[in-house]
């Protein structure tokens, strides 16, 4: 109804995604093909919309070549966040280097997301995100106690740090507190 506006893009790329995440191999890929071309349709409408930006570097990090993915492009759109939102921009070099298997260049980047979003509930979620995938779980369950007493920038992020202190057997109380935070 609104082909105009950038956050309807945005979501509707969201939309297409998790569609592509669930279909067959031929519908995965036509989805995933519209899924690009909303977020690129997205940043087209507002080329300083961070968040558009960092969903269509999501795509290109995750998607494979043959459906328009890249991390050469997922980087250019990291470059251009840079100036805009030097958290989410981090955030993606941190997915990058982790696609890579770059653990300590993404432990640096999830960091420097960290420290530019001046300690924020997001950043410190996603860091221990990383260390629930390389399996480090007490530094897991470290950076979620700094999620505990962090400035709410996002309070979807305590939730996805509840989520995973139960998904990981871990800590059940601080989960608790943070589900009663947000």
């Amino acid at each position: 109804l609104d082909s105009k506006n950038s956050l309807h893009s945005v979501w509707l790329g969201r939309i297409y995604g998790e569609k592509a995440d669930h279909a067959g191999f031929l519908s995965a890929a036509g989805l995933a093909k519209k899924s690009r071309t909303a977020f690129e349709r997205a940043v087209e409408l507002e080329p300083r919309n961070w968040e558009a930006r960092k969903d269509l570097a999501e795509f290109y990090f995750s998607a494979p070549g043959i459906v328009g993915g890249g991390k050469d492009k997922a980087r250019e759109q990291a470059d251009t966040i840079r100036a805009l939102n030097p958290a989410a921009a981090s955030w993606v070099e941190g997915q990058i280097a982790e696609k890579n298997k770059d653990y300590g260049a993404a432990e640096r980047e999830y960091r420097a997301a960290i420290a530019a979003s001046h300690s924020g509930v997001w950043a410190w979620t996603e860091l221990a995100i990383f260390f629930r995938h390389v399996n480090r779980l007490d530094e897991m369950e470290k950076a979620l106690h700094e999620v505990e007493t962090a400035p709410v920038d996002h309070h979807e992020a305590l939730m996805d740090a509840a989520s995973l202190l139960m998904r990981t057997g871990r800590d059940s109380a601080l989960g608790i507190r943070l589900l009663r935070r947000y």
